[in-house]
């Protein structure tokens, strides 16, 4: 699911191996990537900097148009 507003898409994607373990805080970019909420087992929650992928969860982002490609690369994605 995507929507394109002002320059920035919004996308679902699952936390990839490379994410399970590490925080909000070392994927978020400053005007580039922001992690906007999580949905794990079923539930979603608006994460704080802190919080910690799990395997399996589901990751809203915020992401600037321009940063996909950096995007990509920092979240483990193809």
């Amino acid at each position: 699911m995507s929507c394109i507003a002002w320059g920035v898409d919004v996308v679902v994607v699952e936390a990839s191996p490379l994410l399970v373990g590490r925080t909000v805080r070392e994927v978020t970019v400053s005007g580039e990537l922001v992690v906007i909420a999580i949905t794990r087992g079923g539930h979603t929650f608006l994460p704080t900097l802190g919080a910690v992928f799990q395997e399996g969860d589901e990751l809203h982002l915020a992401v600037l148009a321009t940063a996909k490609e950096r995007a990509r690369s920092l979240l483990g994605l193809p």
